[in-house]
């Protein structure tokens, strides 16, 4: 995604705690493109010193987030989370952070779909993330960032018409992180990152091309993350794929990144 820091709480040779900062270019809905902190990854062990452990990671990557220029930052949080970033910034760990917007991840099955669409084309990546800077013109978009450096599979970038009407690249996190279940399997699953689109129809016809990608390369379920305002009509363009839908929140600092303007964040980057 970007330059990251990874802050980590050690006590002799037990890991306590750790804290992600990534810096990264984000574009404005003003179309500004300024540096921004992307703060995730958020573990503390449970016990008596978890709140020293919190402030000692707050404030390391606060002197990162400073020495590398300020400005503004995020996080994004699934809904049920235990603490909200407003629960533990702007108490002299790191720079206030409010809620500025949601999101809903989707989930959807990949047997059994099998699309052939005529007007979605495998394209190179950099045609697709033009597709979606193009789709994405009045929100706000944290850019940059390799999919291959995170992506066991080869990504598979998409666009649906000329000009372009829907975008997204196939692709999956198992070179950067890897999630297990408490049975000690992995959950598989592939996401769709740069995904935009015009109209719901657009953007499920797209869908559905990269379920047929995901199947193909033997994942079972595919991810997808859209701003909140457009979830309930791609839903309904999905509805026979009964997806599971998760909400989620970003909470942002600084001032200039609020107005209610669409945050498109890539769900392999959650």
């Amino acid at each position: 995604m970007g330059q990251a820091s990874l802050c980590v709480a050690m006590r002799r040779e037990q890991v306590l705690g750790t804290l992600v900062g990534v810096r990264r270019p984000m574009r404005l809905a003003d179309g500004r493109v300024v540096a921004a902190t992307y703060v995730c990854d958020l573990k503390v062990a449970s016990g008596g010193l978890r709140g020293r452990v919190l402030l000692g990671l707050g404030r390391a990557l606060e002197a990162v987030w400073r020495e590398a220029g300020g400005g503004p930052g995020y996080g994004v949080v699934m809904q049920g989370t235990a603490q909200a970033p407003n629960a533990y910034t702007g108490r002299g760990l790191l720079p206030g952070f409010t809620s500025v917007a949601d999101l809903v991840i989707f989930r959807l099955p990949v047997q059994g779909v099998e699309t052939l669409d005529e007007e979605v084309r495998v394209v190179d990546l950099a045609e697709a993330q033009r597709g979606f800077t193009e789709l994405t013109v009045s929100g706000i978009v944290p850019i940059g960032g390799t999919p291959s450096n995170r992506s066991s599979m080869n990504p598979v970038p998409l666009v649906l018409g000329d000009p372009v009407r829907a975008s997204g690249v196939v692709e999956d996190t198992r070179l950067g992180k890897r999630l297990v279940v408490s049975g000690g399997q992995e959950m598989k699953a592939a996401h769709l990152s740069h995904f935009a689109f015009r109209s719901a129809g657009d953007g499920a016809r797209l869908i559905r091309a990269a379920l047929s990608e995901s199947d193909r390369c033997g994942f079972p379920s595919l991810f997808v993350c859209v701003p909140a305002a457009r979830a309930d009509a791609l839903q309904k363009c999905l509805a026979d794929l009964k997806p599971t839908v998760a909400p989620a929140a970003v909470y942002a600092h600084d001032a200039g990144m609020n107005g209610g303007a669409d945050w498109w964040v890539h769900s392999s980057e959650i």
